[in-house]
């Protein structure tokens, strides 16, 4: 039998306990270790000290946007993959997004 692989850690960013709980629930099933944060203050220092595959973040959070952590992690040389989801799409935001 090969050797389980780890989960793969998922930093998931979303301010809606409701919505950021189905996400879980969603991705966990799928092999994904989704470790919350509430907003893009906690997503930072989550960042800063941890290790993660891959970053799942609302474009609209109650302290910031997806778009700030995209710049903030630039700004650091993180390359983690980032995938921003919103209902709020614009031409603007998603060029934005697509730069940073």
């Amino acid at each position: 039998m090969p050797p389980r692989l780890a989960p793969r850690r998922i930093l998931l960013v979303e301010d809606e306990p409701s919505f950021r709980e189905v996400l879980q629930m969603g991705l966990e099933p799928e092999g994904f270790q989704a470790v919350p944060a509430e907003g893009l203050t906690q997503a930072m220092a989550m960042l800063e000290t941890e290790t993660f595959d891959a970053v799942v973040s609302d474009l609209r959070l109650k302290d910031g946007s997806g778009l700030d952590l995209l710049q903030w992690m630039k700004d650091r040389g993180l390359e983690t993959p980032v995938v921003i989801m919103t209902a709020f799409a614009t031409t603007e935001t998603t060029v934005q997004a697509l730069n940073l």
